[in-house]
């Protein structure tokens, strides 16, 4: 399983975190000019097989986002953490890797599902894992709305 960085994640502090805890990550600036587009580097992630992380909560309300997700097949995990610094935005991550897994091993792509912290915040230092749920499958944005 390999993960890529969104580059509001940062490029070094996020990445590294998760790297030093054995993944494989590659950084949205190692592959991607720094302000391409979102829906032109999503269905290139999508193809290398990645599972992008991102901070961007909105994702699925921008039309042209949602598209490159739901048309190329990606995985997009939104990690939810207001103005977490990166270090604990990783740490939750890796708390929560058993379930990140079970859900990209359970759930057919695309989706875009969000990463939430535990509560009270404290419970990231203490190893607590947060919870993941899935908000958008590509059965619920075929679905005709009415």
């Amino acid at each position: 399983m390999e993960f890529f960085a969104d580059r509001d994640l940062g490029r070094y502090e996020f990445p590294n975190a998760l790297r030093s805890a054995g993944l494989v990550v590659h950084a949205h600036t190692d592959h991607f000019p720094p302000m391409s587009p979102d829906h032109e580097w999503l269905p290139q992630a999508a193809a290398n097989g990645w599972i992008v992380l991102t901070n961007d909560r909105k994702i699925r309300s921008r039309s042209l986002e949602l598209r490159a997700v739901m048309s190329s097949g990606a995985r997009v995990l939104a990690l939810v953490g207001g103005s977490l610094p990166a270090a604990e935005l990783a740490r939750n991550f890796i708390n929560t890797l058993e379930k990140i897994r079970t859900l990209v091993a359970d759930t057919p792509a695309p989706w875009i599902a969000r990463l939430y912290r535990p509560s009270p915040v404290t419970g990231v230092a203490l190893g607590r894992s947060g919870s993941i749920k899935l908000i958008v499958t590509l059965d619920e944005w075929q679905r005709p709305q009415g």
